[in-house]
């Protein structure tokens, strides 16, 4: 949050309407309900996964947790691809299990012969 200002004067004064104009994107939040809206559904989701991943981590493990964050970009992605904003792809199935592959390794979930 202390970012914001001190680009904003660096940068936003300079350039009207660009990323770092904090007046402006206050103005557009504040004006077109369904991003306010979402802004305040995004927080509310980031808020109860962090509280459940907490309550994971304090019950079962880190492992567990891992895991769990692992499923919910798998989520992510399916949601994505029923709402029909992307198609799906061959590469990022691979991509998927590179990632479940290299958390299990990182959590020693399973060990590599060398």
């Amino acid at each position: 949050m202390t970012a914001i200002p001190i680009l904003y004067l660096a940068i936003g004064r300079s350039h009207p309407g660009g990323y770092f104009d904090a007046p402006a994107g206050f103005d557009q939040i504040v004006q077109n309900p369904s991003v306010w809206q979402t802004s305040i559904y995004i927080t509310l989701s980031i808020a109860m996964f962090n509280y459940f991943g907490l309550s994971v981590t304090r019950y079962l493990s880190a492992t567990s947790r891992a895991t769990i964050d692992t499923c919910r970009t798998l989520f992510i992605w399916m949601t994505s691809l029923a709402l029909s904003w992307e198609t799906f792809s061959w590469i990022q199935v691979i991509g998927f299990v590179i990632l479940v592959y290299g958390t299990f390794v990182y959590n020693r979930v399973i060990t590599l012969p060398f």
